[in-house]
Order: C-alpha cells, then structure tokens, then sequence
C-alpha cells in the first residue's frame, strides 16, 4: 500500500487486503466503511453463485468479538436499484448508497446511515472495497490456484526462494521456499523464513553454496506451509 495513505487510513483498509472468503469479506467492508465515515449503521449486498448475499449491522455489532453479524440471502429493493440504475451512488439526508465495481463490473452495493457527506470518505476505500468482494466471490477458485501452484512449487526438483522485493543491493528476507531449497540446505524451513539469503549463506559450510539455489524476487506470495 502506498506510503501517501495516512497510517489511521492504512489501519482500515489492511483487512481488505487479504483474500478471504465473501462472508468474511462482506464483514470487513461494511466494517471499514462504518469506522471511515463513523456512521452507525449499514447494509452491503453481493453475489456469490447468482445468489445475491446481504449484511445488515450496527457498527456496535461489527465490533462484538462473541458473534458476527451473519450475512443472509436477500436481494436490494426495487427503490434503491432504480436509483443506482440512474448513478452509480445515491444521496439522501439519512441514506447514502454507494455502488462497487471491479473492472467495470458491479460486484457490491454498499448502503450506509447517512448523507451526501460521507462519499469522500468512502471513495477512498471504494477500489479495496471491490477488489475484497470480487476475491471474496471468487473464493474457491483462488484457493484452488494457490494449491495447484504450491503443490508445482513445492515439487521442483531445483531449490528455489523467493524474496520479497527490498531497495539497494541487498536482498529482502525470504518469504517463500520449497522443499528442494530446504533439504539442499539442510535446514529446518522456521530457520529460512524471514531471514535474508546472504545471512543464511554465511553459516553454512562452504562447500553448501558451490551451487547456490536460485533466487525468485516477489512483492507478495504466501508463505511455505
């Protein structure tokens, strides 16, 4: 995330970032937008399987840690898509709806209690919002690439890392490795992760790194389970 984002801002948009499943998601968007805009109340709508979800919560109630607000099968009013037909938000002195789109396509609609003023605020986190319910419904098939891609991974036969990108000549801490790297080292993978590859190198005996494995940069990708 950008460093120009305030840090307060960067708080609430941080669980938006993490690709979870649509209930989950739901719950963090309309989380989000209740503590951005400090409202009280709110509604979200998305699809999942032609099957439009809705959350209906307090903010009192998102923030509850005994039990979430449960999302449930219920389709927007016939008043609220007709106004959103004509514009993609809809104002008045105690609703404002907001609708989300990825890549063009409507993936949510956002309804919280209160006014025209709050659309700033909820423009700020309106991509990160959509990109969360997009994930969210589209849950099962990023699950299942990332298996398929970890199992590849984890079965080739070369030792392979991969870095999180870091600036200057050295490299950033290891975030990724598979089981050929981790048996070419003879180390355990809790002693490779988070540790930066030069460090490593320079505990082991030399004749370990006549053939280094090879390295992979990454800006983010999920970490050997």
């Amino acid at each position: 995330m950008s460093d120009s984002v305030p840090a307060s801002l960067r708080d609430v948009l941080a669980p938006l970032l993490v690709a979870q499943p649509l209930d989950e998601a739901m719950r963090a968007v309309l989380r989000a937008a209740l503590e951005t805009t400090g409202r009280h109340s709110g509604a979200l709508w998305a699809r999942r399987d032609n099957v439009c979800l809705c959350l209906r919560a307090s903010r009192a109630e998102m923030e509850a840690s005994d039990e979430p607000p449960q999302v449930v099968p219920e389709e927007p009013d016939d008043a609220l898509l007709e106004n959103l037909e004509k514009a993609a938000t809809f104002a008045t002195t105690s609703r404002l709806a907001l609708e989300l789109c990825h890549d063009g396509q409507r993936v949510g609609i956002l309804e919280i209690a209160g006014d025209a003023n709050c659309l700033p605020l909820l423009r700020e986190l309106e991509t990160f919002a959509a990109a969360a319910l997009w994930n969210g419904a589209n849950w099962s098939e990023i699950l299942t690439t990332q298996r398929e891609w970890e199992f590849v991974f984890d079965g080739m036969p070369d030792g392979v890392c991969i870095e999180r990108e870091a600036s200057g000549r050295e490299g950033g801490t290891i975030i990724h490795a598979n089981r050929a790297f981790v048996s070419l080292l003879g180390l355990e993978i809790g002693e490779i992760l988070g540790q930066r590859r030069e460090d490593i190198y320079a505990r082991l005996p030399r004749y370990q790194l006549l053939q280094p494995p090879r390295r992979v940069a990454a800006s983010g990708v999920a970490p050997f389970k």
